[in-house]
């Protein structure tokens, strides 16, 4: 093979990687599907520090759904996500707490400050990256 075939063949390659991962990425953002890496031991022994999941936006969550909320007001900073799973949820709000911690996350948290919940790795699978 002559080296302009090779490079034709590499440059095919590469422009079908590139689609493939804006179509990916299209098909995410317009599905409110996430990408986060849990930081901190808060998720042990269900997310380990730096497990990779993946969460999707939902229009109501559930007690035991392990979700990323907006915690920026309760720290006082611009923006702070949590991974920690919902123990209690009412008509007013979400008690949140993580599985390690020893008490819940101060205050009731509303679905709005909820951004997506954990639909993959599964609680049994462990870290899979």
């Amino acid at each position: 093979m002559d080296k302009n075939k090779i490079t034709k063949y590499i440059l095919y390659i590469l422009i079908s990687c590139i689609i493939i991962m804006l179509y990916v990425t299209i098909y995410c953002v317009q599905n409110g599907i996430y990408l986060f890496q849990a930081v901190g031991s808060s998720m042990y022994p269900t997310l380990k520090d730096g497990e990779f999941i993946i969460c999707q936006t939902k229009s109501d969550y559930e007690v035991n759904d392990i979700v990323i909320y907006d915690n920026r007001f309760v720290n006082n900073e611009d923006y702070d996500l949590t991974i920690h799973r919902i123990i209690y949820k009412d008509n007013l709000g979400f008690i949140i707490k993580g599985d390690n911690n020893p008490r819940e996350d101060i205050g009731l948290h509303k679905i709005d400050s909820i951004l997506c919940k954990m639909i993959f790795p599964k609680e049994d699978m462990g870290i899979w990256i």
